[in-house]
């Protein structure tokens, strides 16, 4: 069930602001709730841990398997890809220095404006 943005946010705040919440508590609808049986057994926890290390370990041998070996001299189209990534990554650092240059040009005082002098009495 989808909920509107400020009936989503609702239980997080509660769990930021409200009083007395245990540290590691799960709110459920703006109420502490507690969490299934099923989740506080060590041995489904431990059991869960082993098929969550061994799918990653799949996971990343699959990877390394499928993975383009080496960027060789027979392989510039990855090097060119590279390139321009970087060269279009600097052209965007420039830019933006530039913009931000320009905006702060844009809201400085001109030369012949002075800044006013505080009044004597304020100490």
């Amino acid at each position: 069930m989808l909920k509107a943005p400020d009936e989503g946010c609702r239980p997080l705040l509660y769990a930021l602001l409200a009083p007395g919440l245990p540290s590691g508590g799960y709110v459920v609808d703006c109420a502490l709730t507690d969490i299934s049986p099923a989740s506080k057994s060590a041995s489904a926890r431990r059991e869960l841990w082993e098929w969550t290390e061994s799918w990653v370990a799949e996971k990343r041998r699959s990877a390394v398997r499928d993975e383009p070996s080496a960027v060789t001299a027979e392989e510039p189209s990855v090097v060119t890809a590279e390139a321009s990534r970087a060269a279009a990554a600097e052209e965007t650092s420039v830019a933006a220095a530039e913009e931000q240059s320009e905006a702060a040009e844009e809201h400085e005082a001109p030369d012949d404006v002075q800044e006013a002098e505080p009044p004597a009495d304020v100490a």
